[in-house]
């Protein structure tokens, strides 16, 4: 049986999901062990929140919250493989669930895998650098009025798909294009401003440009340059 494509959730859908997981499962005493982690965090200490994690998911076996936090904890120290030993058998249960599809994802390109290297049940599509690229940046720039930040560019295009490329690669390919025109601050390529060039000034006056964003894309998710 082949892997069933699924579309990637609105904003709205993913934000109540998101919210749903985070209240899964016994959170009394969420900011007790929040602050702990901190703690570890200044201190380089992964290891630590590995360890705290883990013991979470034993007291709380099947807690898709717990599971979560664990993959995330192994991605955040590189180890992939165990993010995905981890996600698998949660896959398997909640084939729909697009935060773990994502999860999944980034821990098989962190090895160096594709999507195929893994057992789906279900996926959202994953995007390469291509025409279907272009056509989705087109329809979130008209959108927003034919102007956006490559930030927010780039993070609205997730609700296209898993992006199998990094910010920075999107805009060296972008730049190549006609279609679409940068501008913007040498060094600082997360605040260009990406144009669409046929773009009346009338259709774009109606829309507001975007505030500049301050990065925040994951250090782990995104490829070497």
């Amino acid at each position: 049986m082949g892997v069933i494509l699924q579309q990637p959730q609105s904003p709205e859908e993913r934000f109540w999901e998101n919210t749903q997981w985070m209240r899964s499962g016994d959170r009394s005493d969420s900011m007790a062990r929040w602050r702990q982690e901190d703690a570890m965090m200044a201190r380089d200490d992964l290891d630590g929140v590995v360890r705290l994690r883990r013991q979470r998911l034993a007291l709380h076996p099947g807690d898709l919250g717990s599971a979560m936090e664990l993959a995330e904890a192994y991605l955040m120290k590189r180890r992939g493989d165990l993010a995905v030993e981890t996600l698998g058998p949660v896959h398997r249960q909640r084939p729909e669930h697009e935060g773990v599809q994502r999860l999944i994802l980034e821990a098989l390109w962190m090895q160096g895998k594709i999507e195929t290297d893994f057992a789906w049940r279900q996926r959202i599509p994953v995007l390469r650098l291509g025409p279907e690229v272009v056509d989705a940046c087109r329809i979130v720039l008209t959108d927003a009025g034919g102007l956006m930040v490559m930030g927010e560019l780039y993070e609205d295009l997730t609700f296209h798909g898993f992006l199998a490329f990094s910010w920075q690669k999107l805009g060296r390919f972008l730049h190549r294009l006609p279609d679409f025109r940068m501008r913007g601050v040498k060094r600082q390529m997360w605040r260009y401003w990406v144009e669409l060039p046929d773009m009346t000034p009338r259709r774009r006056a109606r829309h507001r440009p975007p505030l500049a964003p301050l990065p925040r894309i994951s250090v782990w998710c995104l490829e070497p340059e």
